[in-house]
């Protein structure tokens, strides 16, 4: 058969055919594409699973984070007990020695009250009355020390607040949540004050780095600013400000009736979840050091008053963020 002959038959041959050849060849090579590709993905899952799973335990290892070992028990306190002798069983623990452990109840009642109605708490299905009958703040004051050959974390004297709940079939009590008495008190905030550079904002920022739909904020000397809700005329701007949810509370040395520069000031601030007052604190700030004339001016603050927040130096920006303080241990 000739090159003609060969070409008269390829002729005769229907165009559905070529199709469905095509087509089959075409599903055949996205089939074993498609193998492939799921293969790769099943091979990276397994090396990204293993190297979370080395990282996890390399982390656990160093302390970088210290699950709580739990017996869940009938009694509160003998559960929080059990959490903190359970850090003598871990590798990295020298000693561990509970001096007082308690029941709060004025703590539980305003955790409690806190927590009733909220996001978090409807989240868990905390009714107000699983609140007031199956939830409780234990206190614990205890000394533990590290092998800080093995781990990163900070030993010594540690005061705690426990958040527990209380499963209503076994009547066993789990913690939930943990936090220092001390930390809504946390280190002093700087911020730099250049009455003469122009180009710098000349105002303290504080920054409430949590859920709120409105913030109530007074203060006894200086201004208080909202930078970020120009109303068409000025910055809303006085003793008293309301701060709408996501704006940044300012406060100015510069005293708005006089133009004096107050050496200090005291800042009282209600958080709002709608109608709710979720939070309220204390904000005292004082001249850490001062020069003459132009030279700059530092301002230091503290959150004395304020508890459930803690107030730590802002890391991108100057100023302060304030936040919530509880650490959650998981759902």
């Amino acid at each position: 058969m000739n090159a003609s002959h060969i070409l008269d038959a390829l002729g005769t041959i229907e165009d559905k055919y070529i199709m469905e050849a095509k087509e089959r060849i075409f599903m055949n090579t996205t089939k074993k594409a498609r193998s492939m590709k799921q293969t790769r993905a099943l091979a990276l899952v397994a090396v990204i699973a293993a190297l979370l799973t080395l990282c996890g335990f390399a982390a656990y290892q160093l302390g970088w984070f210290d699950p709580w070992l739990q017996k869940p028990s009938a009694d509160p306190v003998q559960t929080v007990q059990s959490a903190i002798e359970g850090q003598a069983g871990k590798e990295y623990t020298v000693s561990v020695r509970v001096d007082e452990i308690k029941v709060d109840e004025d703590e539980t009642a305003r955790v409690a009250a806190m927590y009733s109605g909220s996001e978090l708490a409807q989240a868990r299905g905390w009714t107000d009355e699983y609140l007031a009958k199956h939830f409780v703040v234990v206190y614990a004051n205890y000394y533990v020390e590290y092998d800080h050959t093995k781990t990163f974390m900070d030993d010594g004297q540690t005061q705690q607040y426990f958040y527990l709940t209380q499963d209503m079939e076994t009547g066993e009590w789990t913690i939930r949540d943990n936090t220092s008495p001390d930390t809504s008190a946390a280190s002093n905030v700087v911020w730099e004050y250049e009455p003469l550079l122009s180009s710098k904002l000349p105002a303290f920022p504080f920054k409430f780095d949590l859920p709120y739909s409105t913030i109530q904020a007074e203060c006894d000397t200086g201004t208080l600013i909202d930078y970020q809700d120009h109303d068409g005329t000025a910055y809303p701007q006085g003793k008293q400000l309301s701060l709408p949810s996501g704006s940044t509370l300012y406060w100015t040395p510069q005293a708005e009736e006089n133009y004096k520069y107050e050496p200090s000031a005291e800042i009282t601030f209600t958080i709002y979840d709608e109608d709710e007052a979720t939070f309220t604190g204390t904000i005292s700030i004082q001249v850490k050091t001062a020069g003459s004339g132009s030279e700059t001016v530092i301002y230091s603050a503290v959150l004395n008053d304020g508890s459930g927040l803690s107030m730590a130096q802002a890391t991108d920006t100057e100023g302060a963020v304030i936040t919530v303080a509880f650490k959650p241990l998981g759902d």
